[in-house]
Protein backbone atom coordinates (compact mmCIF):
# COMPACT_ATOMS: atom_id res chain seq x y z
CA UNK A 1 0.00 0.00 0.00
CA UNK A 2 1.36 3.18 -0.90
CA UNK A 3 1.52 5.65 2.56
CA UNK A 4 1.68 9.62 1.56
CA UNK A 5 3.41 11.56 4.04
CA UNK A 6 2.13 14.44 5.82
CA UNK A 7 5.85 15.56 7.04
CA UNK A 8 7.37 17.33 4.29
CA UNK A 9 10.12 19.05 6.16
CA UNK A 10 12.69 17.84 8.57
CA UNK A 11 11.71 18.63 11.68
CA UNK A 12 14.03 18.96 14.97
CA UNK A 13 11.19 19.43 17.53
CA UNK A 14 10.30 15.91 18.79
CA UNK A 15 7.47 15.30 20.61
CA UNK A 16 8.19 12.72 23.89
CA UNK A 17 6.25 10.06 24.68
CA UNK A 18 6.17 10.24 28.59
CA UNK A 19 5.94 7.12 29.76
CA UNK A 20 8.46 5.38 27.70
CA UNK A 21 11.06 8.40 27.41
CA UNK A 22 10.77 7.66 23.24
CA UNK A 23 10.67 10.71 21.36
CA UNK A 24 9.34 10.59 17.37
CA UNK A 25 10.15 13.38 15.08
CA UNK A 26 7.27 13.10 12.84
CA UNK A 27 3.57 12.38 12.53
CA UNK A 28 4.47 9.22 11.02
CA UNK A 29 6.51 8.12 14.01
CA UNK A 30 4.16 9.25 16.13
CA UNK A 31 1.47 6.72 14.37
CA UNK A 32 3.39 3.92 14.21
CA UNK A 33 4.50 3.96 17.95
CA UNK A 34 1.36 4.23 19.03
CA UNK A 35 -0.11 1.33 17.23
CA UNK A 36 2.78 -0.81 18.55
CA UNK A 37 2.36 0.86 21.92
CA UNK A 38 -0.84 1.87 22.81
CA UNK A 39 -1.28 1.35 25.92
CA UNK A 40 1.72 3.45 26.84
CA UNK A 41 -0.02 6.05 25.19
CA UNK A 42 -3.76 6.62 26.14
CA UNK A 43 -2.75 10.05 27.73
CA UNK A 44 -0.22 11.16 25.58
CA UNK A 45 -2.14 10.56 22.13
CA UNK A 46 -4.75 13.60 23.26
CA UNK A 47 -2.81 15.29 25.72
CA UNK A 48 -2.53 19.45 24.87
CA UNK A 49 1.02 18.52 24.85
CA UNK A 50 0.53 16.38 21.68
CA UNK A 51 -1.89 18.87 20.19
CA UNK A 52 0.84 21.88 20.97
CA UNK A 53 3.35 19.83 19.05
CA UNK A 54 0.96 18.81 15.78
CA UNK A 55 0.33 22.60 15.46
CA UNK A 56 3.57 23.57 15.28
CA UNK A 57 5.53 20.93 13.29
CA UNK A 58 3.23 22.36 10.46
CA UNK A 59 -0.38 20.14 10.73
CA UNK A 60 -2.70 22.51 12.08
CA UNK A 61 -5.70 20.62 10.36
CA UNK A 62 -5.19 17.40 12.56
CA UNK A 63 -5.61 19.99 16.03
CA UNK A 64 -9.45 20.10 16.05
CA UNK A 65 -9.55 16.47 15.40
CA UNK A 66 -7.15 15.62 18.03
CA UNK A 67 -9.67 18.01 20.10
CA UNK A 68 -12.38 16.30 18.81
CA UNK A 69 -11.15 12.84 20.00
CA UNK A 70 -10.17 13.86 23.27
CA UNK A 71 -13.73 13.95 24.29
CA UNK A 72 -14.69 10.36 23.68
CA UNK A 73 -15.25 8.63 26.65
CA UNK A 74 -13.93 5.31 25.46
CA UNK A 75 -9.56 4.86 25.51
CA UNK A 76 -10.40 2.48 22.55
CA UNK A 77 -12.17 4.90 20.19
CA UNK A 78 -9.70 7.63 21.22
CA UNK A 79 -6.41 5.75 20.21
CA UNK A 80 -8.34 3.84 17.18
CA UNK A 81 -9.30 7.36 16.03
CA UNK A 82 -5.94 8.55 16.62
CA UNK A 83 -4.81 5.72 14.06
CA UNK A 84 -6.61 7.14 11.42
CA UNK A 85 -5.62 10.66 11.57
CA UNK A 86 -3.56 9.95 8.48
CA UNK A 87 -4.01 6.98 6.31
CA UNK A 88 -0.45 5.48 6.75
CA UNK A 89 -2.48 1.85 8.26
CA UNK A 90 -4.26 -0.34 5.79
CA UNK A 91 -7.66 -2.19 6.24
CA UNK A 92 -6.55 -4.93 7.90
CA UNK A 93 -3.95 -3.10 10.01
CA UNK A 94 -6.67 -1.14 11.50
CA UNK A 95 -8.79 -4.53 11.94
CA UNK A 96 -6.57 -6.06 14.35
CA UNK A 97 -5.86 -3.01 16.32
CA UNK A 98 -9.60 -2.63 16.29
CA UNK A 99 -9.75 -5.80 18.01
CA UNK A 100 -7.43 -5.56 20.84
CA UNK A 101 -8.77 -2.28 21.62
CA UNK A 102 -12.34 -4.40 21.83
CA UNK A 103 -10.73 -6.98 24.11
CA UNK A 104 -9.18 -3.88 25.74
CA UNK A 105 -12.71 -2.32 26.49
CA UNK A 106 -14.28 -5.79 27.41
CA UNK A 107 -11.57 -6.32 30.39
CA UNK A 108 -12.99 -5.11 34.07
CA UNK A 109 -11.99 -1.83 34.78
CA UNK A 110 -9.61 -2.92 37.47
CA UNK A 111 -8.32 -4.78 34.77
CA UNK A 112 -6.97 -2.15 32.63
CA UNK A 113 -5.73 -0.07 35.53
CA UNK A 114 -3.69 -3.14 36.36
CA UNK A 115 -1.93 -3.46 32.96
CA UNK A 116 -1.85 -0.34 32.67
CA UNK A 117 0.23 -0.16 36.07
CA UNK A 118 1.88 -2.63 35.31
CA UNK A 119 3.52 -1.59 32.16
CA UNK A 120 4.39 1.79 33.52
CA UNK A 121 6.27 -0.09 36.91
CA UNK A 122 8.43 -2.24 34.63
CA UNK A 123 9.20 0.42 32.23
CA UNK A 124 12.74 0.47 32.56
CA UNK A 125 13.11 3.77 29.95
CA UNK A 126 11.75 7.14 30.39
CA UNK A 127 11.68 8.72 33.81
CA UNK A 128 11.62 5.35 35.67
CA UNK A 129 10.75 6.64 39.25
CA UNK A 130 7.78 8.92 38.20
CA UNK A 131 6.20 5.97 36.11
CA UNK A 132 6.14 3.70 39.03
CA UNK A 133 4.54 6.83 40.96
CA UNK A 134 2.31 6.75 38.48
CA UNK A 135 2.09 3.40 38.49
CA UNK A 136 1.01 2.74 42.28
CA UNK A 137 -1.93 5.45 41.33
CA UNK A 138 -3.53 3.39 39.47
CA UNK A 139 -2.74 0.31 41.39
CA UNK A 140 -4.82 2.49 44.29
CA UNK A 141 -7.65 3.64 41.59
CA UNK A 142 -7.49 -0.36 40.94
CA UNK A 143 -8.17 -1.11 44.27
CA UNK A 144 -10.88 1.20 45.33
CA UNK A 145 -13.01 -1.27 42.54
CA UNK A 146 -12.21 -4.59 43.44
CA UNK A 147 -9.59 -5.47 46.45
CA UNK A 148 -7.70 -8.41 44.75
CA UNK A 149 -4.26 -10.13 45.85
CA UNK A 150 -2.42 -9.54 42.46
CA UNK A 151 -3.02 -5.38 43.30
CA UNK A 152 -2.17 -5.95 46.50
CA UNK A 153 0.99 -7.07 45.75
CA UNK A 154 2.36 -5.38 42.81
CA UNK A 155 1.23 -1.73 44.44
CA UNK A 156 3.20 -3.18 47.38
CA UNK A 157 5.89 -3.74 44.80
CA UNK A 158 5.90 -0.40 43.63
CA UNK A 159 5.94 0.90 47.68
CA UNK A 160 9.32 -0.67 47.66
CA UNK A 161 10.63 0.33 44.61
CA UNK A 162 9.98 3.83 45.76
CA UNK A 163 11.03 3.27 49.41
CA UNK A 164 7.56 3.62 51.26
CA UNK A 165 7.94 -0.16 52.84
CA UNK A 166 5.48 0.84 55.37
CA UNK A 167 2.91 1.29 53.02
CA UNK A 168 4.15 -2.09 51.27
CA UNK A 169 3.75 -4.00 54.53
CA UNK A 170 0.44 -2.47 54.62
CA UNK A 171 -0.74 -3.70 50.94
CA UNK A 172 0.90 -7.35 51.46
CA UNK A 173 -0.60 -8.25 54.85
CA UNK A 174 -4.09 -7.07 53.46
CA UNK A 175 -2.66 -9.38 50.29
CA UNK A 176 -1.71 -12.44 52.77
CA UNK A 177 -5.42 -12.52 54.26
CA UNK A 178 -6.99 -12.65 50.97
CA UNK A 179 -4.28 -15.51 49.54
CA UNK A 180 -2.09 -16.72 52.82
CA UNK A 181 -0.86 -19.36 50.60
CA UNK A 182 0.63 -17.46 48.02
CA UNK A 183 4.79 -17.80 48.22
CA UNK A 184 5.10 -14.40 46.33
CA UNK A 185 3.51 -12.44 48.82
CA UNK A 186 4.98 -14.07 51.59
CA UNK A 187 8.39 -13.55 49.94
CA UNK A 188 7.86 -9.91 49.39
CA UNK A 189 5.79 -9.46 53.14
CA UNK A 190 9.14 -10.92 54.54
CA UNK A 191 11.89 -8.28 52.12
CA UNK A 192 9.38 -5.12 53.34
CA UNK A 193 9.52 -5.98 56.78
CA UNK A 194 12.86 -6.33 56.86
CA UNK A 195 13.33 -3.29 54.77
CA UNK A 196 11.07 -1.62 57.46
CA UNK A 197 13.56 -2.40 59.93
CA UNK A 198 16.39 -0.25 58.76
CA UNK A 199 15.47 3.05 59.92
CA UNK A 200 17.99 5.04 58.06
CA UNK A 201 16.87 2.94 54.93
CA UNK A 202 13.62 4.99 55.48
CA UNK A 203 15.04 8.04 55.92
CA UNK A 204 16.89 8.22 52.92
CA UNK A 205 14.76 6.65 50.75
CA UNK A 206 11.55 8.56 52.06
CA UNK A 207 13.47 11.45 50.30
CA UNK A 208 13.71 9.47 46.93
CA UNK A 209 9.77 9.51 47.34
CA UNK A 210 9.32 12.59 47.50
CA UNK A 211 11.96 13.72 45.29
CA UNK A 212 9.82 11.66 42.79
CA UNK A 213 6.36 13.34 43.80
CA UNK A 214 8.60 16.48 42.98
CA UNK A 215 9.24 15.19 39.56
CA UNK A 216 5.42 14.42 39.15
CA UNK A 217 4.64 17.62 39.95
CA UNK A 218 7.02 19.26 37.43
CA UNK A 219 6.02 17.03 34.82
CA UNK A 220 2.24 18.66 35.36
CA UNK A 221 3.49 22.13 35.16
CA UNK A 222 3.02 22.85 38.85
CA UNK A 223 6.29 24.79 39.14
CA UNK A 224 5.48 26.41 42.43
CA UNK A 225 5.01 23.07 43.51
CA UNK A 226 7.66 21.33 42.64
CA UNK A 227 9.93 24.23 44.20
CA UNK A 228 8.19 24.10 47.21
CA UNK A 229 8.81 20.15 47.23
CA UNK A 230 12.38 21.11 46.30
CA UNK A 231 13.64 23.58 48.84
CA UNK A 232 11.87 21.64 51.91
CA UNK A 233 14.01 18.62 50.75
CA UNK A 234 17.06 20.23 50.51
CA UNK A 235 17.84 20.51 54.60
CA UNK A 236 16.23 16.73 55.50
CA UNK A 237 18.68 15.54 53.04
CA UNK A 238 21.77 17.56 54.77
CA UNK A 239 20.72 15.71 57.49
CA UNK A 240 19.96 12.28 56.28
CA UNK A 241 23.76 12.35 54.57
CA UNK A 242 25.39 13.63 57.64
CA UNK A 243 23.98 10.44 59.48
CA UNK A 244 24.39 8.19 56.60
Amino acid sequence: MLQLCLSQEINYKPFTFLSAGVSVFSFEEALFYVYSNWQDCIDDCTSEKMITWVSDIGHPFLVQKIRGLAKLEQESSRILGFLQLAPFFDSEEIAKASLKLEAWEKAQAWEKLKRRADNLVKNKTGHKGINIYKGLNLYKQALKLEERPELLNNAAVACMKLGMFENAVDYLKRAEMLAPDNAKVKAHLAEAENSLANPLAIEADSLTTRLQEAGVKKEQGDVKGYRRLLAELVDEAKDVIYIL
